[in-house]
């Protein structure tokens, strides 16, 4: 039984979940048979390992019904009905937390009862509402369904603002189709050799219309609008579709530097009338368009990526998928403050927001967080100490590990233990699938030239030292570039 639907939901369920899915099942007005019950009291005693060898069908059979010979039909019957309830739980617990379809199903169940007066007060509240809502995509999808619900009522009663609400159902649903077809041409531009449109009126869609003249004329009148002094419009649809307009411009073309200023002027702009969702895809476009352009002399792009990361840290923005901080987005992070020259700013997310590492990675994002404030203080022992027991599953953060314990031998001047660490970080680079070419040129400029900056710490060759110099100034690809300046000059 270890791998049946039942046990796989029920060791997806928090405690929480557990206790009030027991409340669930014991409430008559779901009519779940005592048996099920019963059945569920025993399975939930090994909540959350579920070991086999106690909950195998045999042993819960003689659990329940001791002596009774053993009766497999029953027992998956048990199973069966207990996963259809678990399947409810989870769609009531769904629905709970969905305001838009729960309010499109009372106004449905007001409509249906003929309960006119409820419905229009209902409605005025849910309408009023909706106009105070940041905006967004769920937003609109949101506003769409009371719409609808609002014209079918207004359709029954053969009331005069049939029209008007069945437009403003029809604007919501243009944008959110706007959005999703902008989003589909990227996909189609982007990997239009892997995939072949399968759906005959998708097909006849995009065949019979002319998207390029429609999407330009949106672009020309919403976009290009714009008033000379440059004031932000506060009409929520022109700014969201100006948005939606502007993220397409700057994922389709990597050097429209113009729509990029725009797009990110407007975004931290209006940002506050936005809803979380829409705020962090829209700064995961502006990352995309950085990490095409940005490198570590290039601080205004990398301003403008530390601005998006303390917002979204600030405002808590990475609540929004998950109750932890994804790695990704701590070793961009910390990634960013280092190239800004930020260790207030490592030091802060470690203080802040240590609490939302996850537990898989957590003890080692702190020792490496605590390692480069350590080498800032030059306490280059104990930085190296903290990184001797620290690995990550994520090649990025393996490279910046290895070349911070780089940095700290060479500050000690360990030049056996930095020729070893050397070696083991160009076997590193060179046989890691998982690392871009351009990635791979940085690490191994940095590792070359590292390696000739502690031989000529040894050998004092001024001649060798000013070629040296001369190559860290021309190589725009190359990790630590401020800091091999800085040792190279220490050395005249």
């Amino acid at each position: 039984m270890k791998n049946s639907r039942i046990v796989e939901i029920l060791k997806s369920f928090s405690p929480k979940d557990i206790k009030e899915f027991r409340k669930f099942l014991k409430s008559p007005f779901f009519g779940c048979k005592k048996y099920v019950l019963n059945f569920f009291n025993e399975l939930v005693k090994h909540y959350p390992e579920f070991d086999e060898k106690d909950i195998n069908r045999k042993a819960v059979y003689v659990k329940l019904y001791m002596s009774k010979d053993y009766n497999d039909g029953l027992i998956r019957k048990m199973s069966s009905e207990l996963c259809g309830f678990a399947e409810e739980y989870i769609m009531y617990c769904e629905f709970r937390s969905n305001d838009a379809f729960r309010n499109q199903t009372l106004l449905s169940g007001l409509r249906n009862r003929n309960l006119n007066s409820l419905f229009e007060l209902k409605s005025a509240k849910m309408t009023d509402l909706l106009e105070k809502e940041k905006t967004g995509s769920q937003t609109f999808f949101n506003k769409y369904l009371i719409d609808n619900e609002i014209h079918g009522y207004h359709l029954t009663i053969k009331s005069k603002q049939l029209g008007e609400y069945l437009e403003s159902g029809l604007v919501s649903h243009t944008i959110i189709f706007i959005e999703h077809l902008l989003h589909f041409i990227r996909y189609s531009n982007s990997f239009g050799h892997e995939y072949e449109i399968k759906s005959e009126i998708l097909n006849k869609l995009l065949n019979n219309s002319d998207l390029e003249k429609f999407k330009e004329s949106l672009i020309n009148s919403i976009i290009m609008s714009e008033s000379g002094d440059k004031k932000i419009s506060d009409d929520k649809i022109i700014n969201y579709l100006r948005l939606i307009f502007l993220k397409y411009l700057i994922s389709e073309n990597k050097d429209d530097e113009e729509s990029y200023v725009k797009f990110r002027d407007l975004l931290f702009e209006y940002k506050d009338k936005l809803t979380g969702h829409t705020v962090l895809n829209s700064f995961a476009a502006i990352s995309q368009f950085i990490a095409r352009h940005s490198s570590e002399s290039d601080t205004g792009y990398l301003e403008d990526a530390f601005r998006i990361n303390e917002i979204i840290l600030k405002d808590k923005l990475f609540l929004e998928h998950s109750e932890f901080l994804q790695i990704t987005f701590c070793s961009y992070h910390i990634s960013t403050c280092l190239k800004l020259i930020r260790i207030d700013a490592v030091s802060d997310f470690l203080k802040n927001y240590s609490d939302y590492f996850y537990s898989d990675y957590k003890e080692d994002l702190i020792k490496y967080c605590r390692a480069i404030i350590l080498f800032s203080e030059k306490k280059y022992e104990k930085s190296l100490e903290l990184l001797s027991s620290v690995v990550f599953d994520r090649p990025a953060l393996n490279v910046s590990v290895k070349i911070l314990k780089l940095k700290n031998c060479y500050e000690m001047n360990y030049s056996d233990l930095l020729y070893s660490e050397l070696s083991t970080l160009k076997r590193f680079y060179s046989s890691e699938t998982l690392l871009s070419d351009s990635a791979k040129l940085n690490i191994k400029n940095f590792a070359n030239i590292i390696s000739k900056i502690a031989k000529l710490r040894e050998m004092k060759d001024k001649d060798e030292l000013f070629i040296v110099e001369k190559n860290i100034i021309k190589k725009d690809s190359l990790r630590e570039k401020k800091w091999l300046s800085e040792k190279a000059k220490e050395l005249r």
